[in-house]
């Protein structure tokens, strides 16, 4: 076989290697696209960008001869699936695996016998081949298309991994007392009865649990009497839907407003855990204090919650929240009680 026939076998093998190159890097660049978009496509995520220009950077080294880079990229191609088969548990994709490191494995193979056929004659006149890779051969084209690709790839990566992390902790983000303040004004007020004499008489809280739907304890309301719902500043007007002689329970109409309802917690809290007590200024306005739930004991009605967030005797009906905002306990007879059977019956699941 002549000399330049050994050539043009060299750089065929290097060709080859780098195309094959250019065609890993390709394939990963459109599965790091998809995965823009959800969860990660054979094993590759977004931050498979990163690996698209590594190997980039070893397939313009292989297109102009590197030996270096030549090994390096089969070592890494190598390696990167070994790894990706292990943390998976199995080798899907060997088959077309096996064809690239065939392939970058004759890159290693060619680069070291161009410049062993090469540096015997002390370098081959520019005229008695072409490299291929070399500036006449490249297809600069192709490199700047998908160098292209590669900075918008990046660019959007590192855009959809901000974005969905944005999301993912505004998600998780425990409510604060401010928070839970903002729904608790929108979702408590205060059940006023006004009298025949025209005078304004307190009763208790009441909670939205449906749209301008809301439960009241029934103490204190009397048929026929006018009512009211103080919520947010504002003087709702309120009729008596359902009253529970037994269970002490009403269901109240609202008018309007009151659309924001409060959802109820699973099941009663531990001793330590932190809850939220709503309470009235002297103006109506719903008021929320942190405090620690210091002892959980059985009461008639259900599970009676002691706690640091109560200062005083509360309001009748008013709730104790969890620190998502979810009613835990509602105040009867002076002691925060886990919601009664009637209570949660007439509690809307969501």
């Amino acid at each position: 076989m002549g000399e330049r026939t050994q050539l043009e076998e060299a750089e065929k093998k290097v060709s080859n290697a780098w195309w094959a190159a250019l065609l890993s890097a390709g394939v990963t660049v459109i599965f790091a696209f998809i995965s823009l978009g959800g969860e990660p496509v054979a094993g590759i995520d977004a931050w498979a960008f990163l690996d698209v220009a590594l190997i980039l950077g070893l397939a313009f080294g292989i297109s102009r001869k590197s030996r270096i880079c030549a090994v390096l990229l089969l070592v890494y191609f190598v390696g990167g699936k070994i790894l990706m088969w292990t943390e998976a548990g199995n080798v899907r994709g060997l088959p077309v695996a096996l064809v690239f490191m065939w392939y970058f494995a004759q890159g290693v193979v060619g680069t070291f016998q161009y410049h062993g056929l090469t540096g015997s004659r002390g370098g081959a006149p520019a005229a008695a081949y072409r490299p291929a890779g070399g500036s006449r051969g490249t297809p600069w084209l192709v490199w700047m298309i998908l160098a292209s690709v590669l900075l918008v790839g990046t660019g959007g990566a590192w855009y959809f991994k901000s974005t969905r992390q944005i999301e993912q902790s505004t998600a998780e983000r425990t409510p604060t007392q401010a928070d839970i303040q903002t729904a608790a004004t929108t979702s408590v007020g205060r059940l006023n009865s006004v009298e025949m004499n025209g005078s304004t008489s307190p009763l208790s809280a009441a909670i939205v649990v449906d749209e301008r739907i809301m439960l009241v304890p029934c103490r204190g309301i009397t048929p026929g009497a006018h009512l009211f719902v103080r919520m947010a500043s504002r003087d709702i007007q309120a009729k008596l839907e359902t009253a529970g002689e037994q269970t002490g329970l009403c269901k109240l109409t609202l008018k309007e407003g009151g659309s924001w309802p409060l959802q109820k917690a699973a099941g009663a809290p531990k001793v330590g855990d932190a809850v939220f007590a709503a309470s009235f200024d002297p103006g109506g306005k719903v008021l929320i204090s942190r405090g620690e739930v210091k002892r959980v004991t059985q009461g008639s009605q259900g599970m009676v919650i002691e706690s640091s967030a109560r200062a005083g005797s509360p309001v009748e009906g008013s709730p104790l929240l969890d620190t998502t905002g979810r009613v835990l306990a509602i105040a009867l007879e002076g002691q925060d009680t886990t919601l009664p059977a009637a209570w949660s019956a007439n509690w809307p699941e969501r």
